[in-house]
């Protein structure tokens, strides 16, 4: 009977072991990702409208670097959703904020590209 109590006791220290590591996990994935939306957002804050066509070519390369970032976190924000979909209603509430400003991200993204390549082809037709 002590030794299976004993085991009982070792196998629930496991389990709230894993469990920890689990929620430190997902804590430094949502500061990440919660780092990299502010940087998001501090950039398309920062961005200069769009000028003639001497500095075109460079501001839609440097938006197309600032894409490819997008969709690698893109990813990243998909892997962490799962996560926190696991976690109990309360908490999923507070990400909801985080997952409103990552759809501002993108569509503010989105808009710049549709600005350029506008911008882009007026230049061309120039």
């Amino acid at each position: 009977m002590f030794f299976d109590i004993q085991h009982r006791i070792l196998t629930k220290q496991n389990d709230l072991y894993v469990l920890s590591q689990g929620i430190e996990n997902l804590h430094r994935s949502v500061r990440k990702f919660h780092e990299y939306l502010a940087e998001c957002e501090r950039y398309l804050n920062g961005l200069k409208s769009i000028s003639r066509y001497s500095r075109l070519f460079e501001q839609t390369t440097e938006h197309e670097t600032f894409e490819k970032q997008l969709e690698i976190y893109d990813e990243f924000w998909t892997d962490l959703n799962e996560q926190i979909r696991r976690l109990p209603k309360q908490e999923i509430v507070s990400f909801g904020t985080m997952q409103k400003r990552w759809q501002k991200v993108r569509m503010r993204s989105a808009q710049r590209r549709k600005d350029l390549d506008k911008k882009k082809s007026v230049n061309e037709i120039d």
